[in-house]
């Protein structure tokens, strides 16, 4: 019987942290220096598609005179409880490190027809 509770305590021991990590990290503050920048202007992405290595970050600038957002809408962050990005104002900056590697493909939930893409390896 002690066999099964040491056993039972080993597997409650395990973390889990892994398996519950959201795959993008929302920063705050200043970009590191080598992150790439999409500006928002003209109702678009000027960059629509981006390829980073795991681990950086990427940051978008709204340098148009309309509000805008960036939602992850397919690949490894779908239904993460920080896909959706705030709105962005002109002027305004949103920065994502990605740790997972994937396809993850965003829209402007105000502006439905602006899709892009960041490609993580």
């Amino acid at each position: 019987m002690r066999a099964i509770f040491a056993a039972a305590a080993a597997v409650a021991a395990i973390p889990l942290a892994a398996a519950d990590a959201s795959p993008i990290e929302i920063i705050k503050g200043p970009p590191p220096a080598d992150a790439p920048e999409v500006k928002i202007e003209a109702t678009q992405f000027s960059t629509p598609e981006i390829r980073v290595k795991a681990g950086s970050a990427v940051k978008w600038v709204n340098a148009d005179g309309a509000t805008h957002n960036v939602h992850f809408r397919r690949g490894p962050a779908k239904g993460a409880p920080n896909a959706q990005g705030p709105t962005l104002n002109s002027g305004d900056a949103y920065v994502v490190k990605f740790s997972q590697a994937g396809q993850y493909e965003y829209i402007d939930t105000l502006h439905s027809t602006m899709k892009g893409k960041v490609i993580v390896e």
